[in-house]
């Protein structure tokens, strides 16, 4: 075939194994798309549309991968450059998050695609992925996942920790514009702050300022000697005492290894460690002067506790091929990048319809391109920060030209600039609509106009003609773009050490409760009986309105919550709240039911079911269904006498013995297995009781309980919260040493077992009043061994045992090695008088014993009653 017409990537001799098994070996594949780094001028995010050989009858013929995506000029030179290319496919990934908690006190995350050898252990894990703790142990995270991306919040107040967002990012900035290859170029997992921040400010003015240069390639339109700007460096006082001249901060060491991400700044006399300016998800250069490229981007991962900041390295990509790099001692300046955007505005030649007067402009932030933060006012960028102003003649367009940094967060898919009329308490009214790939536009349904990259300013521009480009005032205002006021208190809860205590998504909302915030007062206050719910389809957009106090100050705070059925279950200690949340207005939610004595300790204590939310308390196990709420061990189980007493073992079990355990910490744990359709309960996660390896098994199906020892784990073991994996198994994961755990799921398979024990629940026939006379017990059954079956039997509600009668049931294994239903039958000495019955079989050997069904025969005695 000839040479493609349309851009093209060409591998050079591909057919050639020997040179590369690229093509051979079929790496890259028509719709894959490719993110290109290292490249002189064509970084960016490309699609395979076709593959054609250059085919001359030579095994060596040269591969050509057509590209659709922007414009790329033609290059060919590798001199000092790292070429990178990586295929991205749909991820069609498997992603395990895992706490340290007594250790780093971070979370590791395990991934398929990452993992080359299923049997090391340890191998697909990558430490430390989300980094929430600051400092203290041990770490206690809470997780939820939502349209891809999963929040981790550290429960433990004694901690220092801020709330995390993990999330897959696929996003190449500024990729619709003539050249993109000092951007960021982003198709990996990321953890980012929770919040959502507005642009950068200092006393209520973003450091990205407006003005009036409409000229292209101009270094004055992104920054300014007042360091002010699309980007900012970091500076502090010289002195020890930080008092003196501000100056530039600078890299306190030489950072040589390519793969260190710790970084420690100091003033510029070096006499003090700087160490409080960086925060999480920052964007920062360092060494590289305003105006010239940058080598490397880094972004901040875990601010400084008294060390080091921790930075993840070649932030985006490696560039043009040069990141990540070495640092020399003393590196400056370390420039924040991407903290706002600057424009430019003046009257267009071009009729339009505003009025004559004077005009303020604000700025936000877009993250994940459907979560907005609150506006913040532009000023002039001058030392003495004024806010800008622009006096409108009237009957004309507004000219507005946008200047953006290199790079910015990852979360941030774009922006808006609003406007109203100087020092009015009007609507903030857009202006412009900022989005980081394609450009700006005017309205909400208009067209972008497409980045343009400036060389002397290093950032990308958008100047509109003369004529205008903004010609009336849009009917979209910031309140009704995002259904609340640009005079909201907050917006966000991650901030360091806010937290909350439990969270469910229901109805496109997150819901929180046992909030920690500084958002009302500035200082954090804790708000325990308080339930807060997000924005519809906004999972991080917490309005300081969007709260229900249900029961405020009825003593308790709230430690669970889950969703059935358009219900909110809210958990305290002590009690439940059903709140009823069906209605798409919040304003119709009401409070539908309080249930005293059926809280919970801890969040584990609480699962879902495909039959509704069940829960375990000292009292009881209940079920709600979303219509009522049934105690699953009534009539089963006593709660504070033992409901049965086996020859196997001579201590019975309480149920407020089981839950309440030996310290009286309450903390059971329930999880639904949905293979078997059963509920499995262990005693303690945390081994905070003797005997923490007793377990019960509900089983939905038969409605019948389960007790057993070393249900998951023996005693002495600490695990994890329920979890169910990627094919619906339950699963936990077991602390077995430093560093070490094992995650082990539930197999509802039969084992054989010794000293095996079946009781049967208390049969009454109906009427428990009247005497019966009980002749024979039949029963269909499966065995793997032979067993002397001893049948015990209870009459009328005692505990203690009797023996009916002891036979020896042989095995039912045939040929096949299948176990097969066989018959046994038992019958007393003489005929057993009773009112109710429960019936005990002991198996003595070690083996699989079923039972499908019982028969009894017996006679009703007229005229005789129990007494």
């Amino acid at each position: 075939m000839a040479i493609p017409q349309q851009q093209y990537m060409k591998l050079k001799g591909g057919e050639n194994a020997s040179t590369t098994d690229i093509y051979t070996s079929n790496r890259i594949k028509v719709g894959d798309t490719l993110k290109i780094s290292g490249t002189a001028s064509n970084n960016g995010m490309f699609t395979v549309s076709s593959i054609i050989l250059n085919e001359t009858g030579g095994s060596d013929d040269d591969v050509y991968y057509v590209l659709k995506g922007r414009a790329i000029v033609s290059e060919n030179s590798n001199t000092n450059r790292d070429l990178r290319i990586e295929v991205i496919r749909a991820t069609g990934d498997k992603l395990c998050a895992m706490a340290d908690a007594a250790g780093s006190g971070n979370i590791d995350v395990w991934s398929t695609n990452n993992t080359t050898s299923p049997g090391t252990r340890g191998n697909g894990w990558t430490t430390d992925a989300i980094t929430p703790t600051l400092s203290g142990l041990p770490a206690k995270y809470i997780y939820f996942f939502v349209d891809e991306a999963l929040r981790s919040c550290n429960i433990n107040e004694e901690c220092e920790s801020s709330i995390k967002w993990f999330g897959f990012i696929q996003r190449d900035q500024f990729a619709n514009s003539n050249d993109s290859s000092l951007s960021p170029i982003f198709s990996e997992w990321q953890q980012q702050p929770n919040t959502l921040s507005p642009p950068l400010s200092s006393a209520g003015l973003t450091y990205a300022y407006a003005g009036t240069n409409f000229s292209a390639n101009t270094a004055g339109n992104y920054y300014n000697s007042s360091n002010n700007g699309v980007a900012r460096a970091k500076e502090a006082n010289e002195d020890a005492d930080l008092s003196g001249d501000t100056e530039d901060i600078k890299l306190k060491t030489a950072v040589s290894d390519l793969a260190a991400t710790g970084f420690t700044f100091e003033n510029n006399n070096d006499t003090k460690d700087i160490l409080d300016q960086s925060f999480t998800g920052e964007v920062i250069t360092i060494g590289t002067a305003f105006g010239a490229a940058p080598n490397e981007y880094l972004t901040c991962k875990t601010p400084s506790t008294g060390s080091d900041i921790t930075y993840q390295r070649a932030y985006g990509g490696s560039l043009t091929g040069t990141a990540p790099i070495a640092y020399t001692e003393h590196a400056t300046p370390i420039i924040n990048r991407g903290i706002g955007w600057n424009i430019s505005v003046a009257n267009g030649s071009s009729d339009g319809d505003w009025l004559p007067d004077v005009y303020e402009f604000h700025q936000t932030f877009i993250y994940d391109g459907n979560q907005e933060s609150l506006p913040i006012r532009m000023g002039t960028g001058a030392s003495s920060n004024v806010a800008f102003t622009h006096t409108a003649t009237g009957g004309k367009s507004l000219r507005v030209a946008v200047f953006a940094d290199v790079a910015y967060q990852g979360r941030v898919s774009g922006g808006k600039i609003y406007i109203r009329r100087y020092e009015s308490d009007d609507e903030l009214t857009l202006l412009l609509d900022i989005d980081i790939v394609q450009g700006i536009r005017s309205s909400l349904t208009g067209a972008f106009k497409a980045w343009v990259y400036s060389s002397n300013g290093i950032g990308f521009e958008v100047i509109p003609d003369a004529v205008g480009n903004c010609k009336e005032p849009n009917i979209d205002t910031y309140t009704t773009i995002n259904g609340f006021s640009s005079q909201t208190k907050f917006i966000s809860i991650g901030k360091q050490n806010e937290m909350y205590k439990d969270v469910v998504v229901a109805n496109r909302r997150a819901f929180i409760v046992n909030v920690r915030t500084s958002g009302y007062t500035g200082e954090l206050e804790k708000y325990g009986d308080r339930l807060m719910y997000s924005e519809i389809n906004r999972f991080d957009t917490f309005l300081e309105s969007n709260f229900i106090d249900v029961s405020k100050g009825d003593y308790g705070e709230y430690v669970a919550i889950k969703t059935f059925a358009d219900r909110i279950l809210a958990y305290k200690h002590n009690l439940l709240h059903v709140i009823n949340i069906a209605s798409p207005n919040p304003a119709n939610w009401y409070l539908e039911d309080t249930v005293r004595y059926a809280g919970v300790n801890y969040k584990y204590s609480v699962t879902n079911t495909k039959y509704g939310v069940a829960w375990v308390s000292d009292n009881g196990c209940y079920l709600y269904d979303g219509e009522k709420i049934t105690n699953l061990i009534e009539r089963k189980l006593g709660v504070n006498k033992a409901s049965w007493q086996t020859t196997n073992d001579s201590t019975p079990v309480e149920w407020a013995e089981f839950v309440n355990e030996s310290a009286n910490i309450k903390d059971a744990m329930i999880g639904y297995e949905p293979m078997s359709d059963s509920l499995v309960i262990v005693r303690s996660p945390s081994d905070s009781t003797t005997s923490s390896e007793y377990g019960y098994i509900y089983d939905f199906n038969s409605a019948g309980w389960a007790f057993k020892r070393f249900l998951l784990t023996a005693d002495s073991t600490q695990v994890t919260n329920f979890f169910q994996d990627w094919n619906n198994n339950l699963c936990i994961s077991e602390h077995v040493g430093a560093n070490q755990t094992n995650i082990k799921k539930y197999l509802n398979v039969s084992i054989a077992r010794s000293a095996q024990t079946i009781i049967t629940k208390d049969i009454d026939f109906g009427d428990p009043t009247t005497i019966k006379k009980i002749y024979k017990v039949i029963f269909s059954y499966k065995s793997s061994v032979d067993q002397a079956i001893v049948l015990g039997y209870r009459k009328n509600g005692e505990l203690s045992s009797n023996t009916f009668d002891t036979e020896t049931l042989s095995e039912t294994i045939d040929g096949n090695s299948n176990m097969n239903y066989n018959i046994g039958t038992f019958t007393p000495s003489s005929p057993i008088s009773i009112g109710s019955i429960s019936f005990e079989f002991t198996l003595p050997n070690i083996g699989i014993f079923e039972i499908n069904e019982i028969t009894i025969e017996y006679r009703v005695i007229r005229q005789k009653t129990l007494t």
